[in-house]
C-alpha cells in the first residue's frame, strides 16, 4: 500500500511549555528512525519513517516545533514508498528536506518549505541515488551530495534560485560505499563515507575548496587500526569549523563511541573514546552529534539498556555523565537517538520499540541541568496528537481492527459509508478521555467492496480506504 494516498494529521502539542525542557512527548505512533535539525533562530525541524499499523507501507515525513517544543505546524508526507528518514538543510529563510525515494530504484529527492511548512515549487535534478545530505553556506547556497547509483559519490549546490549541475566527487571500482556526510570547513568542504574493503569498513574523507576542487588524497579517517566492526557516524563543525566526527566501534573486545577531529591542513587527530566503560554500547551503534554556537556538544549513541546523551563543554572536554533516554514502559527497547543542539537546549528525539509497534518520541533538556525532565517522563503517557491507524488485516472477511488515538477529551464519531456516500456502519459516537483505542469492526452483513471509515472530532477528520473481500 502507498502511504502518500493516506492523509496523515498527526497535530503536534501546542501548549505553554515552561523552562528550558519538556516532558517527553510521542511524536508520531506507527514510526522510527527520527532524523533532526536546528534552523538558526531555533526552530526545530523533525523527520521520521511512518508506517501504518500493519507496517505494511512506509513514507518519509517531517514537521517544525518552535525551540520549546510546540508545533508549528502538522506533519507533511515527503515521499512514500521510502524506509529512509528525510535530512534538512537549514538556510535562512528556506528549508531544504532531502530524501530517498523508492526502494527499488532509489532517486535523491529534494523539496524546498519555508519555515511554516508550506512547500516551494523547485526542480530537483539529482537523479538515482540514496539518502543525500547537505549544507548550507553564508553565501545563500545550498551544497547536497549522495551515493549515487553507480556506486559513487555525487554533488550539486543551489544557488541563485537554480541548480549547477551534478558533479562526480569521489568514485569507486566496486559499490562498497555504504554512508555519506559532507560539511563545511573554514576553508573547504569536507565529504566523508564509509567504504568497505577486504570484508573491512572503514571511514574516509576528501577535502574541497570551495570552488570544488580536490585539495588531498582521500584519507582515512581512523588512523588506529585496532578499531573495528565500524558502520555508523555522524559529523558536525565546531565553533573553529573544524569537521568532528562521532563513530561506533570495537576495541580491546569492547563496543565503545570515538570522536576525532579533520584539521584544514588535511590532517586527522587520534581517535578519543568518549563512552565509559560502564555502559554497554551496542555493535553498530547509531551515533549523532550536535555544536551550539558557543562551541559546546552533545553526542548520542545506541547502548544496551538505554540510548545516552553525553554533553561537552567548548573545549571538547566531558561534562558529567552520559545521561540515559528513558525508556517509556519497562517492556520497550529504546535505538535510533537523534540530537540537535541549539543554544542551552538540548532536542532529542528517538524510536521506541514494543513487540507489535513503534513510535517516535520528542524531548527538549536544559544543557546545564539535563536531569530535570528525567523523572517527568513517567507521568506523562498521554498521546499528544489524534491518530487514525490503517485497519488491519486489510482487506478482511468478515472482521478487521482498527486503533485510534485522542489526546484530550471530547466527542468522537467514527462511521462507515460505501464509495456512494451512504452510512453503513456507526463505530463509535461518544466523549473519549484521553488515550489510544482498539475496535473491531464486524462485516457479516456488508457485501465485497470498497467502503471508507471516516474518524471525526470537533476538530480534526481522517478518512482511510478498506476492502472488503468474501
Amino acid at each position: 500500500m502507498n502511504l502518500t494516498k493516506i492523509l496523515l494529521f498527526i497535530l503536534i502539542s501546542t501548549a505553554t511549555l515552561f523552562g528550558q525542557y519538556t516532558p517527553a512527548i510521542k511524536i508520531a505512533p506507527y514510526a522510527a528512525r527520527p532524523s533532526i535539525v536546528n534552523s538558526a533562530d531555533g526552530n526545530v525541524f523533525m523527520g521520521w519513517v511512518q508506517y501504518d499499523s500493519s507496517f505494511s507501507g512506509s513514507a518519509a515525513c517531517f514537521t517544525g516545533l518552535s525551540s520549546n517544543g510546540a508545533g508549528l505546524f502538522q506533519p507533511t508526507i515527503i515521499t512514500g514508498d521510502s524506509n529512509m528518514p528525510p535530512s534538512f538543510v537549514a538556510g535562512d529563510d528556506k528549508l531544504l528536506v532531502l530524501s530517498e525515494n523508492s526502494f527499488m530504484e532509489p532517486t535523491a529527492g529534494c523539496h524546498f518549505f519555508d519555515f511554516k511548512g508550506n512547500p516551494q515549487p523547485t526542480l530537483c535534478p539529482f537523479g538515482q541515488g540514496y539518502v543525500p545530505v547537505g549544507f548550507y553556506l553564508p553565501d545563500t547556497s545550498y551544497v547536497v551530495a549522495w551515493k549515487n547509483y553507480s556506486g559513487g559519490i555525487s554533488a550539486n549546490r543551489y544557488f541563485h534560485n537554480s541548480w549547477s549541475g551534478n558533479a562526480l566527487l569521489y568514485t569507486t571500482t566496486v559499490d562498497n560505499i555504504y554512508r555519506v556526510d559532507y560539511v563545511p570547513g573554514k576553508y573547504s568542504r569536507i565529504l566523508l563515507w564509509v567504504e568497505k574493503a577486504s570484508y573491512k569498513y572503514s571511514i574516509y574523507a576528501l577535502k574541497f575548496s570551495l570552488s570544488d576542487q580536490q585539495m588531498y588524497n582521500r584519507v582515512g579517517v581512523i588512523s588506529d587500526t585496532a578499531i573495528s566492526e565500524i558502520f555508523a557516524f555522524d559529523t558536525a563543525v565546531n565553533s573553529d569549523s573544524l569537521a568532528v566526527v562521532v563513530w561506533s566501534g570495537k576495541k580491546d573486545n569492547k563496543n565503545r563511541i570515538f570522536r576525532t577531529r579533520l584539521f584544514e591542513n588535511g590532517s586527522v587527530s587520534e581517535p578519543e573514546i568518549i563512552s565509559p566503560d560502564s555502559i554497554s554500547v551496542i555493535s553498530y551503534a547509531e551515533v549523532s552529534i550536535s555544536y551550539n554556537s558557543s562551541g559546546e556538544s552533545v553526542v548520542a549513541y545506541e547502548a544496551s539498556d538505554n540510548p545516552y546523551i553525553q554533553r561537552f563543554d567548548a573545549q571538547g572536554k566531558l561534562l558529567g555523565a552520559p545521561i540515559p533516554i528513558l525508556k517509556h514502559e519497562s517492556n520497550t527497547s529504546s535505538y535510533y537517538p537523534v540530537v540537535s543542539l541549539w543554544k542551552d537546549r538540548i532536542h532529542a528525539a528517538w524510536t521506541e520499540y514494543t513487540s507489535d509497534q513503534s513510535d517516535v518520541w520528542y524531548q527538549v533538556l536544559d544543557f546545564n541541568n539535563p536531569l530535570n525532565a528525567i523523572d517527568d517522563r513517567k507521568h506523562n503517557n498521554e498521546p499528544v496528537q489524534y491518530y487514525l491507524a490503517q485497519n488491519y488485516p486489510n482487506p478482511f472477511n468478515p472482521a478487521t481492527t482498527i486503533q485510534y488515538t485522542v489526546p484530550s477529551y471530547g466527542p468522537v464519531n467514527i462511521a462507515v459509508y460505501n464509495v456512494l456516500g451512504k452510512k453503513v456502519a456507526t463505530l463509535v459516537n461518544e466523549a473519549k478521555s484521553p488515550g489510544e483505542y482498539t475496535i473491531t469492526f464486524h462485516a457479516d452483513d456488508l457485501a465485497t467492496g470498497i467502503y471508507y471509515y471516516v474518524f471525526r472530532t470537533n476538530n480534526f477528520t481522517s478518512s482511510k480506504k478498506m476492502v472488503i473481500l468474501k
